[in-house]
């Protein structure tokens, strides 16, 4: 899934491969490499991939709330997908 979403500039694609990168079976993957995730985020640039994102965000910060640190920086940041992120990935 993140060969698609790194490869293809169709929205509908990356809608899928986003899908696919987030469901909940892969979690314990995403607990091992966040950093991956974090990346997908600065790539984000609509609402419904942010959207889509923040549910997986959530869940990876409840499960390993260490990582606040990352979302109280994007609260900062001068990219608006990343402060949406830093708000709506807390829900």
């Amino acid at each position: 899934w993140s060969a698609v979403w790194d490869r293809s500039p169709i929205y509908e694609l990356k809608v899928i491969a986003l899908g696919g990168m987030t469901s909940k079976r892969l979690m314990p993957y995403w607990l091992e490499h966040p950093d991956r995730l974090f990346q997908v985020a600065a790539e984000i640039d609509n609402w419904a991939l942010s959207d889509s994102l923040s549910d997986a965000l959530a869940a990876l910060l409840e499960r390993a709330p260490a990582h606040l640190s990352t979302f109280q920086r994007w609260n900062g940041s001068k990219n608006p997908w990343l402060r949406r992120q830093s708000i709506v990935g807390l829900y």
